[in-house]
């Protein structure tokens, strides 16, 4: 689908996961993340991107995809990753959650991710989900806010999930 503004987004069941990799370790770098959500933070503070996502693993994935934007057809600027929640935890199949999503710094505050995300609700709709669902770190205000505004809400806190701290669950009624 190419939006008017010259933006692509494609679903892709097989990524070049190296590309992938790389696409989201800029984003999730001290430089690539929100400045309002880095101003007293360090490198250390960061996550490793390999300790919390294991893109290996996503291929196939319980009707995952990973969904790219990219401007003028050439050059990727966003990648977001959504399937429906494991079938052991979740075995009624009508959650679906957001594992990751990204965009470029340079194209933030553009509408894009709001496009983007929307295209992952269309997904998760598409293979029977009522409710999609993220979990972020709460400190990242930024992001936070991108949810919210999005019509996502606050469903709960996880305590100490994250290495550098607790998990806030965010959710949104498809239907």
């Amino acid at each position: 689908m190419t939006t008017p503004n010259g933006f692509t987004f494609a679903l892709q069941k097989e990524p070049d996961l190296e590309k992938v990799r790389k696409f989201f370790s800029q984003v999730f770098s001290l430089e690539g993340l929100h400045p309002e959500d880095t101003a007293n933070m360090e490198d250390s503070e960061i996550q490793p991107l390999e300790e919390w996502i294991d893109f290996e693993r996503m291929i196939g994935y319980n009707d995952g995809v990973f969904l790219e934007a990219s401007y003028m057809e050439d050059k990727v600027i966003g990648m977001a990753f959504v399937g429906k929640q494991h079938p052991i935890s979740w075995p009624d199949g009508k959650k679906a959650e957001l594992f990751i999503i990204g965009i470029l710094p340079q194209f933030q505050g553009q509408g894009i991710g709001s496009q983007l995300l929307k295209a992952c609700e269309d997904h998760a709709l598409s293979i029977g989900a009522h409710k999609l669902v993220v979990m972020t770190n709460p400190e990242m205000s930024a992001d936070v806010r991108f949810y919210e505004k999005n019509d996502f809400v606050q469903a709960g806190t996880l305590t100490d999930y994250y290495d550098n701290g607790d998990c806030l669950v965010l959710a949104k009624s498809l239907i």
